[in-house]
């Protein structure tokens, strides 16, 4: 069985800007207050050595909506407060850290914040760009110190490490408001909550979904499915290994949820004290996905292919289902591929059970550091990154991703990349438990056992609760 690392180490992990940009160092600006549009260094700079095209879990694509204002809930989203900050005197020095989605993080951020500080002329905000391999080092240091930033950008995976240490500002009595959570589909708030309160706004997102090689099923004579039968015929037809074609490649630690969705079955119980994953609907979900298609077709791209393997296949259009994320549509399909015809479907849902069509997302957060001695213009500054502007500007015009606010989109947006957005509503993403990386590690791991056909769907996920049960604490 292949390394699941190697998948997971994919250019389309973007939440995290895995693969994507190869800063190794932390990288400081000091944004000019008021006129000044130059920046000044303060701390060494790393280049960044990637193109910055989007990937999966890892850069999102969103736009944020505004965010609060400290104290009370407003009824419509403040905007930034030009008298947060006295205009004569010694400057509030704000810290604002984020990973980058693109090689020119810097220089994105600098007219961005440069407007931030044009109306609250008593602030500079210092920009940090924390390589992603960095990412948990870097933050775990910054807490302990007690010097943290006050603002900073945080992949949905990682907030219930950092709540349930009390790093993290909860942010609930500034976006109970309605003018502000409708500003967002209803699903992301649930990553950045945890033990009922909120610690981020959401600001990119990614969707992963079946994308659909077109071409391929046409020459073959066959109809884009719908069902699971649909599905299963259509990876038999499409599978011959002696051509190097196969019908479906779904070996992804983000797609066990969303199948286990599509039987009416969660990863965890409610309450976060038991695996919710080997009900009858999940085991009836995984026995259709995994093992029919996979250990008793064959249908499936072999567990042994590299990542490399799997996206030369993808490119030259040896598999007529896989497992992708939107943004590589346009980043690499459009480009490598134009020629070929794409589509993409939901994972649909299992006949029988009480489950439904579903999706994977990631999303990344706005979020304000539980220390920051600047909590009212800390949330000036955020209340100014979480807007349209900001959306359009950094997250569509900057780096081509999708924003995670309502109504904001790209013009042009390629018809693909529309549908996948369409089944955010139904979607699924990470479990808001400080479990979840390992958890979700261990469910793909037991989904590769039933394609392998080491195990049935029932015994793979039942050894997966029983493993797994004694651990659980609802948190």
């Amino acid at each position: 069985m292949g390394d699941p690392s190697s998948r997971r180490a994919r250019r389309r992990d973007v939440l995290r800007g895995i693969g994507v940009i190869g800063a190794t160092a932390a990288t400081s600006v000091l944004i000019a207050a008021c006129g000044g549009g130059a920046s000044t260094p303060t701390a060494a700079s790393a280049g960044t050595t990637s193109n910055a095209a989007p990937a999966a879990t890892a850069t999102p694509a969103s736009s944020a909506a505004s965010a609060p204002t400290a104290a009370a809930a407003p009824t419509t989203a403040p905007q930034p407060a030009a008298t947060s900050a006295p205009a004569t005197g010694n400057p509030i020095k704000l810290t604002y850290w984020k990973s980058p989605h693109s090689a020119t993080e810097q220089q994105l951020w600098q007219p961005i914040l440069k407007q931030f500080q044009d109306k609250n002329p008593g602030i500079q905000v210092v920009h940090t760009v924390i390589p992603w391999g960095d990412f948990d080092a870097k933050f775990t240091a910054a807490f302990a110190s007690g010097e943290p930033p006050d603002v900073f950008y945080m992949p949905d995976e990682w907030i219930p490490k950092y709540a349930s240490q009390g790093q993290m500002a909860d942010l609930s009595p500034i976006i109970k408001s309605e003018a502000i959570t409708n500003n967002y589909p209803a699903v992301f708030w649930s990553s950045s909550t945890y033990q009922g309160k909120t610690y981020g706004v959401p600001f990119l997102a990614v969707v992963q979904a079946f994308l659909i090689n077109q071409s391929l099923f046409e020459a073959e004579g066959v109809a884009i499915p719908k069902t699971w039968d649909d599905i299963r015929a259509a990876a038999k037809k499409l599978t011959n290994p002696s051509k190097g074609t196969y019908g479906l490649s779904m070996d992804s630690q983000n797609a066990p949820p969303p199948v286990l969705m599509a039987g009416g079955a969660t990863v965890f119980s409610k309450d976060l004290h038991q695996i919710g994953a080997n009900t009858p609907g999940g085991i009836q979900a995984w026995t259709v996905a995994y093992q029919n298609i996979g250990a008793e077709d064959k249908s499936m791209v072999p567990l042994s292919f590299t990542a490399d393997q799997l996206t030369a296949l993808n490119i030259k259009g040896n598999i007529g289902m896989m497992w992708q994320e939107e943004s590589s549509i346009v980043a690499e399909f459009r480009k490598q591929a134009p020629n070929m015809k794409l589509d993409v479907i939901p994972v649909p849902k299992v006949d029988g059970t009480d489950g439904h069509d579903s999706a994977w997302y990631n999303v990344g957060y706005m979020c304000i550091a539980a220390q920051t001695p600047h909590l009212q213009q800390a949330t000036d500054l955020l209340n100014f990154l979480d807007t349209k502007a900001v959306q359009q500007s950094y997250v569509i015009t900057g780096v081509n991703l999708i924003p995670a606010m309502n109504n904001v989109k790209a013009p042009n947006l390629d018809p693909v990349v529309a549908k996948y957005l369409a089944f955010i509503p139904e979607g699924v993403g990470p479990t808001a438990s400080t479990h979840w990386p390992d958890v979700k590690q261990k469910l793909q791991q037991a989904s590769q056992a039933v394609i392998s056909g080491q195990k049935t769907a029932k015994q793979a996920l039942d050894e997966f609760a029983s493993n797994l049960n004694p651990e659980l604490d609802g948190n």
